[in-house]
């Protein structure tokens, strides 16, 4: 160790230093000679103080270094997180509504297309010129010659159907006319219709007492019906009657709608400001 190499001088002067007697070494060595064994347990005291000091002094060290652990904590910021954390799964929130939103506005827009899709399907009915989509058509009976079946004012959708796969006790509806539909029952079939290769249909009306006079042949079938409904039919009759009137209220209707909505938004976000404030 340092301490165990000074030099004679350099401890005597350690030791008058402790004793406070500053001296110089020369003073030292014209002074009477030294007690040497006086200062073999002086050195030896010195030594035992210089030794208890150097613990103290690492002891004294040690909280400098415990201090520098609090200081990497941070708890508090651990609390914000947590709190963030939680917050975070309120904010899907806003895409939800504006997808139940797109939702609504994508299901009425389909319902009015569908809608007047119909009407037009209806009145072109009506006229007696079938109009065909994807192979459907729809019609109005207008007559009671199906009354026990098909009531008179019934909503009548028919599919286009190959000829060969039509068999007797089918409904069909057929052109009697260029512009004029009849919806009667197949009684009967004949295979070879004049020679032509192709069937044609005894068709009758189950109100009716006799089969209807001529034949439909394969190629004036506009299709097997496959649904009707009374009440539809009246529902679209009372419709395409009055169909601009409807369309004008259902516009309004929406504007309405539209135009609440609106305010009760400014409204919301009124009051949410309010509690903000408080």
């Amino acid at each position: 160790m340092k301490d165990e190499e000074l030099t004679a001088e350099e401890l005597l002067a350690e030791i008058d230093r402790i004793l406070g007697k500053e001296k110089t070494p020369k003073e030292s060595f014209e002074a009477d000679p030294p007690d040497y064994e006086e200062l073999m347990k002086e050195t030896d005291r010195v030594l035992s103080e210089l030794h208890t000091q150097e613990p103290e002094q690492k002891e004294a060290s040690k909280p400098v270094m415990e201090l520098s652990f609090p200081v990497q904590e941070s708890e508090p910021s651990a609390e914000t997180n947590i709190a963030e954390t939680e917050q975070e799964p309120d904010k899907p929130e806003q895409p939800k509504k504006h997808a139940g939103k797109w939702i609504g506005d994508i299901a009425f827009y389909l319902f009015l297309i569908v809608l007047v899709v119909s009407v037009a399907f209806l009145k072109g009915g009506d006229s007696g010129a079938p109009k065909s989509l994807a192979g459907f058509s729809t019609f109005t009976v207008l007559t009671g010659s199906m009354q026990d079946e098909i009531p008179q004012g019934s909503l009548v959708i028919t599919q286009q159907t190959d000829p060969r796969e039509l068999k007797i006790g089918d409904d069909i509806t057929y052109l009697s006319s260029p512009t004029t539909t009849v919806t009667h029952r197949i009684v009967g079939i004949i295979e070879n219709y004049k020679d032509t290769g192709q069937r044609a249909f005894e068709t009758q009306g189950i109100m009716n007492a006799k089969p209807d006079e001529q034949p439909v042949p394969a190629g004036n079938v506009v299709g097997k019906v496959i649904f009707h409904s009374y009440a539809l039919g009246q529902a679209f009759t009372v419709l395409s009657e009055h169909w601009l009137v409807f369309l004008i209220l259902l516009v309004l209707t929406v504007a309405l709608i539209k135009t609440l909505k609106i305010v009760f938004r400014r409204d919301h976000s009124k009051n949410e400001k309010r509690k903000e404030d408080l």
